[in-house]
């Protein structure tokens, strides 16, 4: 009987030590993880107005969801099929997009990024540069990171 109650015992030790090791472990490891993912997803931002800029539409297609709201910092918003039509067409040109101050934050399967980019267009006939402020609102589907709303703002 004794040595039957000492395993108990030792079997009994060992999982509250284990029990008491793994949550900081467990909140570590969803803490890197977590990071992780706002780092991509600031990459993948970085790599969308890269692809803005190199007017990369197969690309932008990847990054771009179906559904996507984009609103520019004049006020007037558009479907990213409408973005990438106009792109297409040679209308809208972005020369620079320069992010600053670039910061992210979690929530579930959204990432939302909050931004500063200084931009140079050529939106028909018009040549535009300015500084921006942005938010941008990335979703995960079918563990796929894609811009689901953007919306900009002129700094002063």
């Amino acid at each position: 009987m004794k040595p039957r109650i000492s395993t108990i015992l030792v079997a009994s030790l060992l999982l509250s030590a284990c029990a008491a090791t793994s949550g900081p472990q467990k909140a570590a490891s969803a803490a890197a993880s977590g990071e992780a993912v706002l780092a991509e997803v600031k990459r993948i931002d970085l790599e969308r107005q890269a692809s803005l800029v190199a007017a990369d539409l197969p690309r932008l297609r990847e990054l771009l969801a179906d559904d996507l709201t984009y609103c520019h910092s004049n006020g007037s918003c558009e479907s990213g099929a409408s973005l990438l039509g106009r792109i297409a067409a040679g209308e809208l040109k972005y020369l620079k997009l320069e992010s600053t101050a670039l910061q992210a934050e979690q929530a579930g399967e959204v990432v939302l990024l909050h931004g500063k980019v200084n931009m140079q267009a050529q939106n028909g006939p018009q040549a535009v540069s300015m500084s921006l402020s942005y938010l941008a609102v990335y979703e995960r589907r079918a563990g796929v990171w894609q811009l689901r709303a953007y919306q900009s703002t002129r700094m002063p």
